[in-house]
């Protein structure tokens, strides 16, 4: 068969083509987009690439070309039995790419009309609205918030601070999934994991977490590391479990994580320690993945600074669904300067969030997150964002 191939810069350009060579009832067998090979800039753009037989020769090769041409036919033959007139392949080819590119604008002018323009508002909700989009959160969530406000609100409230700030408090607050109790196997303690890029703070969240008395209060606590890549980290943690007197296990391999497991049996809280890995590290992903399988851990905490740009903690919370993860632990919460990027993961991921690290003080910088202290800080930043008290419990 001997089919042809046309290169034009759009789609109806390739198909004038076709049917120039090869006339209107042309058969289309395929049609991609490719990349250009001009000497010049402008001719190393995106091209259209349609491969074309003439009727006659497709007629008698008896060969039905590929899906869509498939499609094409069928839709002819449907024309023909209800009367009406028959369209050419090159017509119909026309037609169905117009109506993508229709589509595609539609969608591209529906999101503009939405998000490019607010409506007039009152002053108490213009502050509001720019208080939100200083704290990082995103603007299409900040415009969809104050455009329910709108709706939501009477218009006495509309024009009052405070009950502005207590209805968006509340749609805040429902953001942050609840925290469930932990979970402690029948048989066992309970397993607890936790991985994170590095440098986010997973030894010393780990050592908080071991030590600090409203934690796991009076529970016996055994720690794992699996740290094994920085010797200066093997031997700070070392030194820990020496002063705090815990019992500390380190597995080198994954075969020896079920093994070392069993030898804390006694334990009624095993913490594990895991290398930093930097989430577009696949392999590293997978045999973060394996450990904790091989752990059987009741619970995965990914640790993740609150210091890290959006985008950033967006993208690693997605690499590390591989793992999986069950709760976020945000750290370096004392220095960061925007909250609302918090909300825009824990929206996004719909995890609960189990702990914070507000300081580099051991045990002491460390609480459990309240969902309402979390929509404060987005919606009154102030210079001190821990607490005169920790309260992890």
């Amino acid at each position: 068969m001997n089919a042809r191939k046309f290169v034009a810069p759009t789609m109806r350009e390739a198909l004038l083509k076709v049917k120039k060579e090869l006339g209107e009832g042309a058969i289309i067998l395929k049609s991609e987009k490719i990349q250009g090979e001009g000497l010049f800039d402008f001719l190393k753009g995106e091209m259209v690439e349609v491969t074309a037989v003439p009727e006659e020769e497709m007629a008698s090769a008896k060969i039905a070309g590929p899906d869509f041409a498939q499609h094409l036919d069928s839709s002819l033959a449907q024309k023909a039995e209800t009367g009406t007139e028959r369209r050419t392949h090159y017509e119909l080819e026309v037609i169905k790419d117009e109506v993508r590119n229709l589509r595609q604008s539609l969608a591209e002018l529906s999101l503009n009309l939405k998000y490019s323009k607010m409506p007039a508002l009152p002053p108490e909700l213009t502050k509001a609205y720019a208080r939100l989009e200083e704290s990082g959160m995103e603007q299409r969530w900040v415009q969809d918030l104050i455009g329910k406000a709108l709706v939501d609100l009477a218009a006495k409230e509309l024009v009052s601070t405070p009950d502005i700030d207590r209805y968006l408090m509340a749609q805040l607050s429902g953001v942050f999934v609840p925290l469930a109790p932990s979970l402690r196997g029948s048989s066992g303690p309970l397993v607890l994991a936790l991985v994170g890029p590095a440098g986010s703070g997973k030894t010393t969240t780990l050592m908080k977490l071991a030590t600090h008395p409203q934690v796991f209060g009076k529970r016996q606590v055994g720690v794992i590391t699996v740290d094994t890549r920085r010797l200066a980290a093997l031997e700070q943690i070392r030194t820990f479990a020496r002063l705090s007197a815990i019992s500390l296990e380190v597995v080198y391999k994954p075969e020896q994580m079920a093994a070392t497991r069993d030898r804390l049996h006694s334990m009624e809280v095993i913490l594990t320690d895991t290398p930093g890995c930097n989430p577009r590290d696949e392999k590293g992903i997978e045999l973060l993945h394996e450990l904790m399988e091989r752990a059987d851990c009741h619970e995965v905490h990914l640790v993740l600074p609150a210091t890290m740009r959006d985008h950033e903690l967006l993208l690693t919370c997605e690499k590390y669904r591989a793992v999986p993860y069950s709760h976020l632990l945000f750290t370096h919460t004392d220095e960061a300067t925007q909250f609302g990027t918090i909300a825009n993961v824990s929206r996004h991921v719909a995890k609960p969030m189990s702990y914070m690290g507000t300081g580099p003080t051991i045990p002491e910088d460390i609480e459990r997150p309240q969902p309402r202290q979390l929509a404060e800080w987005i919606l009154h930043p102030g210079p001190e964002v821990s607490s005169a008290e920790s309260r992890p419990a």
